[in-house]
């Protein structure tokens, strides 16, 4: 009889992410607008937006941490965890308070992932939780034509 050992995948922010860490460099309105999303509640999808080096996956982390700070269940994804593991990787985020996908652009040539993740959006949506995704701005709009998603803001972000 062969025995499978099961990978445990670390999905939680990395520590010692916070907001006080960040450097806005003009990116002042875009930060202020992603902190009243976050205290506004109103919308369920935030999309962060910048090319490399603007600070979305730090601002992803750090959002994760303060989340988790205060109590709330969070979990942080990158797009390749889940091109590696497989789009079942997916399956339950809209049980906890607060998910990130960073990278979500990369998921652009994986169609599984792509209708995975418009289907947890849309159990998302109708359990309320909040879901950060980030992403290079040139590939947002293939992203607004593929994602199946009704309401949600975005954030444009500058290089540091």
């Amino acid at each position: 009889m062969l025995l499978m050992q099961q990978r445990v995948l670390a999905l939680q922010a990395p520590v010692g992410m916070d907001l006080t860490q960040f450097i806005p460099n003009g990116n002042e309105s875009s930060l202020s607008g992603l902190q009243k999303w976050i205290e506004s509640g109103e919308q369920s999808l935030c999309f962060l937006l910048g090319c490399s080096g603007s600070g979305r996956t730090h601002l992803a982390q750090a959002l994760l941490q303060e989340a988790s700070q205060q109590g709330k269940t969070v979990i942080y994804l990158s797009a390749q965890q889940i091109i590696q593991y497989g789009a079942g990787i997916l399956q339950g985020l809209d049980q906890v308070s607060f998910f990130c996908i960073d990278d979500v652009d990369l998921l652009l040539r994986h169609e599984e992932a792509i209708d995975a993740l418009n289907a947890l959006l849309k159990r998302l949506q109708d359990a309320g939780g909040n879901c950060l995704l980030t992403s290079t701005e040139e590939h947002y709009p293939a992203l607004l034509n593929r994602l199946l998603i009704l309401s949600f803001i975005a954030l444009k972000f500058h290089p540091l």
